[in-house]
């Protein structure tokens, strides 16, 4: 028989719904997506997976190609989180300390999105 494996996923992220764009003016102004990059570089250096799941192939209109941030710009939609591969540690009460890291880890990324697209 064979077995399948299981991957855990905890993530956080913000998604446009209904054709809402994502908060470009927040990502392109220099506080705010400043604050956002040096949020995802730490977050990475940590380990996590900031992502999309879908950029566009060119920039938002209005912004020319080379705006520092226009990475972030092209993105539909932002992730940050952590995969948990199958291992013994999930079905233990470790899981539950493991989790909570996790969350506190993404609390400044959490709170960026509150702060400035207010969900």
């Amino acid at each position: 028989m064979k077995k399948l494996a299981c991957v855990t996923a905890l993530t956080f992220g913000l998604v446009a719904c209904n054709g809402e764009k994502a908060p470009e003016n927040n990502l392109a102004a220099d506080a705010s997506g400043k604050a956002l990059q040096t949020i995802i570089r730490t977050l990475r250096r940590q380990g996590y997976v900031v992502s999309t799941h879908e950029a566009s192939a060119k920039p938002p209109r209005g912004y020319d190609a080379d705006h520092p941030r226009i990475d972030l710009l092209k993105m539909k939609d932002i992730h940050a989180g952590r995969l948990f591969e199958p291992a013994a540690w999930l079905s233990t009460p470790k899981a539950a300390g493991r989790v909570a890291k996790a969350m506190k880890d993404l609390e400044p990324f959490n709170a960026w999105i509150k702060k400035q697209v207010g969900r």
